[in-house]
C-alpha cells in the first residue's frame, strides 16, 4: 500500500464533509495529527453501505494499520522497573580520647617565722556633739478669703423695664428712645437705637404672652 500524504487527508476530509453532512465540518487546514484524530473518530460512524471513494477507504485502512502497529510496539516495550534508591552508608567517626596531662607536683610551702606580739595601740575617745533641740512648728492658720460681691452691670432690659413700669401705656418709639437714653447715659456710651429696638421687640412679645408680673419675676 502506498503512503498516505497530507493531500490525501485533505481530499478525504472534504469528501466526508460533503457526503456525510458533518456538523460541524472538519477543517482541511488542520495539522496532520489533528486531521488523523478527526478521521479516526469519523471512521467509527462510517459503515460499508456508505458510498465513499477508494481514497477515503485507503485513508481509513492506513489509520487502522498505524493504530495496530502502535499498540504492538507498546506491548513489546518492557515495563520499567523502578530502581530503589541506594542507602547511604554513614561512616562512624572514631572518637579520639586524649590522654590527661600529668599534674605538676606541688611546691613546698615556705616556713613562716613566728610573729612578735605588737604593742596595743592607743585609742582616742571621740565625743559626739549633742543634737540641737527640735522646735515644733505651729500650724499656720488658714486665712479665709472674703468673697467679693460682683456689682450687677446695667443692661438694656433693665432700662426697658424701668421706663415701662413708670408708664405701661407708653408707645414703642418713646420706650426705645427713653430706655436707650438711660442706658447710654449710665454707661457713658453712644446711643444704639437699632440694638434697643430688638430688645424692646422681645420684651413686648413676652409681656403680651405672659404678662408684666412674670417678666419682672423672671428678670429679678
Amino acid at each position: 500500500m502506498s503512503k498516505v500524504t497530507r493531500k490525501d487527508y485533505v481530499k478525504a476530509i472534504k469528501e466526508l464533509n460533503e457526503k456525510l453532512g458533518l456538523d460541524p465540518e472538519v477543517s482541511p487546514k488542520l495539522p496532520v495529527d489533528e486531521m488523523k484524530s478527526a478521521l479516526m473518530q469519523i471512521q467509527g460512524l462510517v459503515s460499508d453501505k456508505d458510498e465513499l471513494s477508494e481514497l477515503v477507504w485507503k485513508v481509513f485502512n492506513s489509520l487502522s494499520e498505524s493504530e495496530e502497529s502502535e499498540t504492538k510496539e507498546e506491548a513489546k516495550e518492557p515495563e520499567k522497573v523502578e530502581e530503589k534508591p541506594k542507602k547511604k552508608v554513614v561512616k562512624k567517626k572514631k572518637k579520639v580520647v586524649k590522654k590527661p596531662k600529668p599534674e605538676p607536683e606541688p611546691e613546698p610551702e615556705p616556713e613562716l617565722e613566728p610573729e612578735t606580739p605588737s604593742e596595743p595601740e592607743e585609742t582616742e575617745t571621740v565625743t559626739e556633739p549633742e543634737p540641737d533641740p527640735v522646735v515644733e512648728e505651729k500650724p499656720k492658720k488658714k486665712v479665709k478669703k472674703e468673697k467679693v460681691k460682683k456689682e450687677r452691670v446695667l443692661t438694656r432690659i433693665d432700662c426697658i423695664l424701668d421706663v415701662y413700669m413708670r408708664n405701661p401705656e407708653i408707645k414703642q418709639k418713646e420706650l426705645i428712645t427713653g430706655a436707650e437714653g438711660i442706658y447710654a447715659k449710665e454707661l457713658e456710651k453712644e446711643e444704639n437705637l437699632v440694638a434697643m429696638r430688638a430688645y424692646v421687640g422681645i420684651i413686648t412679645k413676652f409681656i403680651e404672652k405672659c404678662g408684666e408680673r412674670d417678666i419682672i419675676l423672671v428678670w429679678k
